[in-house]
């Protein structure tokens, strides 16, 4: 909880909208995460505020030893780390309380610590694109804002 300030800025939502949403995530995990096509990987989608309409929001879970693989930002990212540690594949760890930011047009992927699963907050202008050369598109991307990339 000591994140809620920051989150309810890049998510541009009210106090108890966002106390609802951890109070989901801490409590009820296994009902508001779901698979995703990423191995290891589960997703929980909701709707952010007027400023971030237009974008994807949610929070990504990470099982702890994991990788998130390398894939290029088509749109703008933002993302708030609430739990775990992770590494970029150029070295820059990344705790709860941290913010990443990635550019249209940047690419990285992440290694998540063996201790502790990674959950973090995301805003996702437009999907990234894998560096495999192929635009996951998964079955809650497909029914919301985005189009293929291409």
């Amino acid at each position: 909880h000591g994140f809620i300030e920051r989150f309810m800025k890049g998510f541009d939502l009210e106090r108890a909208t966002v106390e609802a949403l951890f109070d989901q995530v801490i409590n009820q995990p296994e009902a508001c995460f779901e698979a995703s096509p990423l191995p290891k990987t589960s997703l929980f989608y909701f709707d952010g505020g007027a400023r971030v309409a237009d974008a994807t929001c949610g929070f990504v879970k990470i099982k702890a030893g994991n990788i998130f693989p390398a894939h290029q930002h088509q749109g703008k990212e933002w993302v708030l780390v609430l739990q775990g540690k992770a590494i970029d594949n150029e070295g820059v760890r990344y705790l709860p309380g941290d913010i990443m930011f990635s550019d249209k047009g940047s690419s990285h992927s992440l290694r998540v610590s063996k201790q502790e699963d990674l959950i973090f907050a995301v805003v996702l202008e437009k999907p990234n694109k894998w560096l495999t050369g192929r635009i996951i598109l998964d079955y809650l991307f497909q029914n919301r804002r985005f189009k293929e990339v291409k």
